[in-house]
């Protein structure tokens, strides 16, 4: 995307939630679920160029350093309210035959609804085996 993971498809939930994502809406890199696990995955050199753009303080590129590296160690990653006050989000990436980032999925809900950021939680489980599921029709091993 440009500057950011951009926005492709949106699926409405059947409950009422009101989000205003559109497609081609691009998602800052550093303060989405989606950016930051997009992030998490770039090449280096990729990733260096974008946390150079965002002209992060030392402190404050050494702290998302750290955060992303917990994002892919874990496989996913969940915020609330980070980029919009009463959203919470789960993302969880995607990869090619390459082993590259292709896409992420993102699970969004209002901070009162059932989104539980926890490994175990029904709702990680099953964004992991689609986004496995989709990593492996791509080639992924």
């Amino acid at each position: 995307g440009n500057k950011g993971a951009t926005v492709v498809q949106v699926e409405q939930a059947l409950r009422s939630i009101s989000l205003i994502t559109q497609v081609g809406s691009v998602l800052p890199p550093f303060k989405s679920a989606t950016g930051l696990v997009f992030s998490a995955h770039l090449p280096e050199q990729e990733f260096k160029l974008l946390q150079k753009e965002a002209g992060l303080p030392k402190a404050e590129a050494m702290a998302l350093d750290q955060l992303l590296a917990k994002i892919k160690s874990q496989g996913w990653h969940s915020i609330q309210g980070l980029l919009i006050s009463g959203v919470d989000a789960i993302s969880a990436p995607v990869f090619d035959a390459r082993s590259q980032i292709i896409a992420v999925v993102t699970v969004v809900g209002s901070s009162s609804s059932t989104l539980q950021p926890t490994a175990e939680s029904e709702l990680v489980q099953r964004l992991l085996a689609a986004t496995q599921a989709i990593s492996r029709r791509m080639g992924a091993v």
